[in-house]
C-alpha cells in the first residue's frame, strides 16, 4: 500500500506508524519494568521528625535530598521536584538564613543592594551549594541498579531559582548536573541573552530524554552548547 501512495501520504503513513511503534516500546518497557526487583531501604536512615527549626536546616534539607536519593535508588518515580524556600514573607523556610546568623530570607531578598547585601545573599548562596553538592556526592557515590554507571549519569538535575533579582524573572541563575549518559556537557559557564528563553533548555533536555517533540512553550530552538 505504501508504494501505491503520493508522496504527502506516505509521509503521513510513516509518522502514524512511528508513533504506534514508540507508544508500543513504552508501554513495553512499563511492563517489563513491573517485574524488576526493586531494591529496599531500611527505614532506621531515614529521620522523618527532623525539624527544621529546632533541629536546624541543615538537617531538614539533607533529609529531603536523601528521600529523592532512596525514591530514585529504588526506581519508586523517575521525577522529583523540591523547593528548598518559600518565599512568602510567613513561610517556615524564610527563617532558614537565620540558623547561620543571617536575617530573614524575605527581608534578604529586598535589601539586597544595601551595605553588606550581596555579601549576606553570599553567604547564603555558599550554604544551599553545600547542600547541593553533597547531594550530587551521593548521586554521583551510588550505582545505578537499573542502569550502567552512577545514579547522577542516568538523573539530570536542574537547580536554581525563580528570579535573578527582587521580582525579575529574567537570567536566571542556574545549574545544571548530571547526566553524562544522556549526552550532557558539563564543566563550563554558559551566558545567553535575555532573549534566549528559559524553555530552550527545558526543550532540550526532555529531547535527550528521549522526548518526541519540537517545541515547549515560547521555545524558539534548542541549546547544542550543553551537550557533547
Amino acid at each position: 500500500m505504501n508504494a501505491a501512495l503520493p508522496a504527502e501520504d506516505r509521509d503521513r503513513l510513516g509518522q502514524y506508524a512511528n508513533s504506534v511503534r514508540s507508544l508500543e516500546e513504552r508501554i513495553a518497557r512499563s511492563q517489563a519494568w513491573l517485574d524488576v526487583p526493586k531494591p529496599t531501604m531500611p527505614e532506621d536512615q531515614f529521620n522523618l521528625d527532623v525539624d527544621p527549626i529546632q533541629d536546624g536546616p541543615t538537617q531538614y534539607i539533607d533529609a529531603m535530598y536523601q528521600l529523592i536519593h532512596s525514591a530514585f535508588v529504588t526506581d519508586s518515580t523517575r521525577i522529583a521536584s523540591y523547593a528548598i524556600i518559600d518565599e512568602s514573607p510567613g513561610a517556615l523556610a524564610c527563617r532558614f538564613p537565620q540558623a547561620i546568623g543571617l536575617p530573614h530570607h524575605h527581608s534578604m531578598t529586598h535589601d539586597f543592594n544595601s551595605e553588606g547585601g550581596y555579601e549576606r545573599w553570599s553567604r547564603y548562596d555558599q550554604y544551599l551549594s553545600e547542600r547541593f553538592a553533597s547531594f550530587l556526592k551521593m548521586m554521583d557515590e551510588t550505582d545505578d541498579p537499573f542502569a550502567e554507571g552512577s545514579l547522577l549519569d542516568n538523573t539530570i538535575i536542574l537547580y536554581g531559582s525563580g528570579t535573578s533579582t527582587e521580582h525579575n524573572p529574567r537570567n536566571f541563575p542556574l545549574v545544571l548536573a548530571g547526566g553524562q549518559n544522556f549526552g550532557l556537557k558539563h564543566g563550563l559557564h554558559q551566558r545567553f541573552e535575555e532573549s534566549v528563553p528559559m524553555s530552550n533548555l527545558l526543550l532540550t533536555l526532555l529531547q535527550q530524554l528521549g522526548t518526541p517533540i519540537d517545541t515547549f512553550s515560547d521555545s524558539t530552538g534548542t541549546i547544542s552548547e550543553i551537550l557533547v
